[in-house]
This record gives C-alpha cells, sequence and structure tokens, in this order.
C-alpha cells in the first residue's frame, strides 16, 4: 500500500482503487452503453412514428409490397389507370382553358367532394386559382383512391393501409394550398 502512494505521488496521478466508486466495472459499463442504445433506440422509433402517423414501418412496407407487387402482375389494372389517367388530364386540361378564357369556372366540376368533404365548402374554392388547386386535388385524391383499391389479389386490410396512406400524403400537399388561400 505504501508502494502505491509513493507510486502515485512521483507520476503525479492517483489511482483508483478497486473498491472505489470511480471503477466501473464491464457490466456497468455494458448496462450504461444498453441505456444509451435503449434512447438512441427510442429516440428513431418516435421520429419514425411521427413520420408514419404512428404506424409499423413494417407493415407500412408490407402493405406496400403487396400492393405494388399484384399491381405489377395486373397489366389489365395499369391500362384502366393509365386510360383514367390520360383521361383526367384532358378533362382538367379543358376546365383549365375554359376557366382561363372566360373568366369564370364551368358550373360543373370536374370532380366533386364528396358529400362529407367539407374541405371545399369555402366560396373561395370556386373562384381562379383555387378552383384549379381544388379540382387537380380531388382528381388525384379519384385517381389514388382507384389505383389503391382497384388491384385484385391485394388484401384488403393492405389495401386499406396504402389507401390511407395516399390518401394522407395528398392531403399534406392539400394543406399547403389551405394556406396560401389566406394570403
Amino acid at each position: 500500500d505504501a508502494e502505491a502512494e509513493s507510486a502515485e505521488a512521483e507520476c503525479g496521478t492517483r489511482m483508483p482503487r478497486a473498491n472505489s466508486p470511480q471503477i466501473e466495472s464491464k457490466e456497468t459499463r455494458a448496462g450504461n452503453n444498453a441505456s444509451e442504445r435503449n434512447d438512441l433506440d427510442r429516440l428513431v422509433r418516435s421520429s419514425i412514428m411521427r413520420a408514419t402517423l404512428g404506424r409499423s414501418p413494417l407493415s407500412l412496407l408490407n402493405a406496400y409490397t403487396d400492393w405494388l407487387g399484384h399491381l405489377i402482375v395486373a397489366p389489365g389494372v395499369q391500362q384502366n389507370l393509365r386510360q383514367l389517367a390520360i383521361e383526367r388530364s384532358f378533362q382538367f386540361w379543358t376546365y383549365a382553358v375554359t376557366c382561363a378564357l372566360g373568366g369564370k369556372a364551368p358550373d360543373e366540376p370536374c370532380v366533386a367532394p364528396l358529400p362529407q368533404d367539407k374541405r371545399f365548402s369555402d366560396p373561395a374554392w370556386s373562384k381562379w386559382p383555387f378552383n384549379m388547386i381544388h379540382q387537380a386535388f380531388l382528381m388525384q385524391q379519384d385517381w389514388w383512391e382507384r389505383a389503391t383499391k382497384s388491384v385484385p389479389g391485394v388484401s384488403s386490410h393492405n389495401a386499406r393501409e396504402v389507401s390511407f396512406m395516399a390518401r394522407q400524403i395528398l392531403d399534406q400537399g392539400q394543406r399547403g394550398s389551405r394556406h396560401a388561400m389566406r394570403f
């Protein structure tokens, strides 16, 4: 013990004793590292849950791959969706030209919102340029609804999951339009 004290005095350092709280055992270090990993895991999981609206990313991936895999092997459905997109594009551009040349939206919109959808009840949505945003959004929403629910072979649960996420993504883009109306 006296030798250790003299060695410490020569080196200018004090070595911690075995029973000192300064010495961490391997188990303590492993426990601290596990705690840090758990904190990191919780942080990552909470970030993922915020981004996926509380849905498990693996569940979303499973739903998406079920939908996409069945869509890939359904060329008839792909053709119908392409045709619908072409028809809707033509319909939208006809509506846009009519609005631009006449200065007033046609009495009949391209797509009417569902009766329970009150997002577009404000009269401002029927005026330029918001009528264009309104119609483009509703057309996209209708197309994605058909695209996510008309693919044969997809489980009904997965079709609902993909449809829900498509609506959420579309709604995120539509929120910016509502804020633009305030200015």
